[in-house]
């Protein structure tokens, strides 16, 4: 891999987990100075849920 290109491309379903954990953690190390720890809890409580909507918005996409 040549580490002076990147490759641009569009999710598709099986990105929804490492997206959301990705965001969550980028999230919660930003935040955590100014939010209580309940609102990241809630966040990763509704983990699968919102990989659920990404997937099915990502498969409704590529049809």
């Amino acid at each position: 891999m040549n580490i002076n290109s990147v490759t641009i491309r569009k999710a598709n379903p099986e990105d929804a987990r490492g997206w959301y954990t990705l965001t969550g953690q980028v999230w919660r190390d930003a935040y955590r100075h100014l939010f209580p720890e309940e609102v990241f809890l809630e966040k990763e409580n509704k983990l699968e849920e919102k990989i659920a909507t990404f997937r099915e918005s990502t498969e409704t996409r590529t049809r």
